[in-house]
């Protein structure tokens, strides 16, 4: 998923930077709740490209800009069974 953070009308995203290794993110999609524990951040040159690391499980990225607007920040996480 990418998308804006912050608290205007354009962001999906609130307080995204304070997401920390092993969290959980719970995402609700038509009814079903989905959940994911986070296993990388990292930032990136913002350049409007990603990298995105494949992994042998169900994933769910998140990206947005970083607090250093010249970076992009990149959240990987696993989904739980």
């Amino acid at each position: 998923l990418a998308a804006h953070s912050g608290n205007s009308n354009i962001a999906y995203f609130d307080k995204i930077y304070k997401l920390k290794i092993n969290n959980e993110i719970k995402l609700k999609y038509y009814n079903n709740e989905y959940k994911y524990i986070i296993i990388d951040i990292r930032e990136e040159n913002k350049n409007g490209y990603i990298s995105i690391k494949k992994y042998n499980q169900n994933t769910l990225t998140l990206t947005t800009c970083s607090k250093n607007k010249n970076k992009q920040l990149i959240i990987t996480a696993l989904k739980k069974d």
